[in-house]
């Protein structure tokens, strides 16, 4: 199993020209999250102070309005 350091930059070009020492400092605070098929991440208008980074599998963002909901985003 990759490490935290080689997932963020392998998989995030985001991180690309981060220093190894930037990784060094940025890996402790990253956290594993999995979820299950129709498992909601987050809801619209909640408060967040969180990076999420998608590195296997795929999400819909998705909104409602008016009792229809549509997908804005797979």
């Amino acid at each position: 199993m990759e490490n935290i350091a080689d997932q963020l930059t392998a998989h995030a070009n985001l991180f690309a020209d981060f220093s190894a020492e930037d990784i060094a400092i940025l890996a402790p605070t990253v956290r594993r999250k999995s979820l299950g098929k129709g498992e909601v991440l987050c809801r619209a208008g909640e408060r967040s102070s969180s990076l999420y980074i998608i590195s296997h599998g795929s999400v819909e963002v998705r909104q409602s309005v008016a009792d229809t909901e549509f997908t804005l985003a797979t």
